[in-house]
């Protein structure tokens, strides 16, 4: 049973301590090994889990590259039916950051 790359939860765990910086070079290399690996699923939450980190405040906020990520996931996540990750991604790109 896989839960996706391990960079990816690095990435949170840096976020949530505060270090945008360290979270971003997480966040991008687990996006980077899902999609090698071709976990579809994993790729689509941790572009989600990216684009929040591209929203917020901080030396690393990156809105236009947020938004693109949140768009590709909205319709990734419909695609393949995953209606409350689509939800999510929709909700955040109509919000402001």
């Amino acid at each position: 049973h896989c839960q996706g790359s391990l960079s990816q939860y690095l990435g949170k765990l840096a976020r949530a301590l505060g270090d945008a910086p360290a979270a971003l070079v997480h966040l991008t290399h687990g996006l980077e090994q899902n999609r090698r690996a071709g976990l579809i699923t994993w790729v689509i939450h941790n572009q989600i889990d990216l684009a929040k980190l591209l929203r917020a405040p901080g030396p690393v906020q990156d809105l236009p590259r947020a938004q693109q990520l949140l768009r590709a996931t909205a319709q990734r996540a419909g695609e393949l039916g995953m209606q409350p990750i689509r939800q999510a991604a929709l909700q955040l790109s109509a919000s402001r950051a």
